[in-house]
């Protein structure tokens, strides 16, 4: 499964060493992927975007003054009826806060990190048509359009049985 991928360890943590090991194995495994790219990756943060094999591009990354942007998959307004870039994302979120994601329709995730205050936003489309997952623990938060791009060191799973049925109801199995 196509998307976005990536990585944020907290600045409390002193070791980047956790990261960066956590951070090129989820890249490892992908990098001979034909159309798997990093978007983004600093000294807490890494974002990249694994694309589907055939098929048109959909990942758009945009780096701005204040943070990083990145959208996967179909994004339009419903107001004007017109697709959506990461860009315009950004302007339309600075211009409405999260009063904009009530006009936007799709299938389609967006991870913005802004740089001053490190708070990494993930969104996904009203849906969820496309699958999102993400793991916290003390070592950092990781998210993946798939499980198995998680980063983390216990691999116990202790799903919901309502999260279940409902996963396996709308066909991502």
């Amino acid at each position: 499964m196509p998307g976005l991928i990536g990585l944020l360890q907290p600045n409390s943590i002193s070791s980047e060493t956790t990261y960066a090991e956590n951070y090129r194995n989820i890249c490892q495994e992908l990098e001979n992927r034909p159309r798997f790219q990093i978007l983004h990756q600093s000294a807490h943060c890494g974002i990249s975007l694994l694309e589907r094999d055939h098929g048109p591009e959909t990942g758009q990354p945009f780096t701005h003054d204040l943070g990083f942007c990145a959208l996967y998959g179909h994004c339009y307004d419903r107001r004007s009826g017109l697709p959506v870039t990461s860009e315009g994302f950004v302007k339309f979120w600075m211009e409405q806060g999260s009063s904009v994601l009530d006009h936007l329709e799709g299938a389609f995730h967006v991870a913005m990190l802004d740089f001053k205050s490190g708070v990494l936003r993930l969104i996904n489309d009203r849906v969820g048509i496309i699958p999102w997952y993400y793991h916290q623990s003390a070592e950092g938060f990781s998210f993946s359009p798939r499980l198995r791009y998680l980063s983390r060191k216990e691999q116990t799973w202790d799903p919901a049985p309502g999260a279940v049925v409902n996963f396996l109801s709308v066909g991502h199995y």
